[in-house]
């Protein structure tokens, strides 16, 4: 049997409980766009989105923690470093209509950057895989990871 059958995801704003994921996602975004965009207007305001992500960082991945959001790095800002359940770090970029293809090449430089640094400056042979994650609230969550 699988281990789906027993899922129980849990609505971080209101506490309903769901055992699929379409009724979920419904749900949580139905609260998003009360509580963020309650004018109908445009989606979410990336800056409302960066503190909502980092609370709840399981609704962008199952498994996804949060470690730090806003950090200043390399003349830019990584919006979340979360890890995920292999332990792996997750750079996080929250986007509003900004050109996503720009996002995700800076999002690149940013992780060719802290593993050069961790190996050439702090000596360290091991690096740890470094995934990349761009969101769009309201629209998508896209792993652009491998992405060209």
């Amino acid at each position: 049997m699988s281990s789906l059958a027993n899922l129980k995801l849990i609505c971080p704003k209101c506490g309903k409980e769901y055992d699929n994921y379409k009724e979920f996602f419904n749900c949580w975004t139905t609260h998003l766009n009360i509580l963020y965009n309650s004018d109908g207007s445009a989606p979410l305001d990336p800056i409302e989105a960066i503190e909502y992500y980092f609370k709840f960082p399981n609704v962008l991945e199952e498994g996804l923690k949060s470690i730090e959001s806003n950090i200043t790095i390399f003349h830019g800002k990584i919006d979340l470093l979360c890890v995920d359940k292999d332990n792996n770090f997750v750079l996080v970029d929250v986007i509003g209509d900004r050109n996503w293809k720009r996002k995700v090449n800076q999002l690149r430089k940013y992780r060719k950057k802290i593993k050069w640094t961790a190996e050439h400056i702090f000596g360290l042979k091991y690096i740890p895989f470094i995934r990349l994650i761009i969101v769009k609230p309201n629209y998508y969550v896209k792993d652009i990871t491998s992405e060209v």
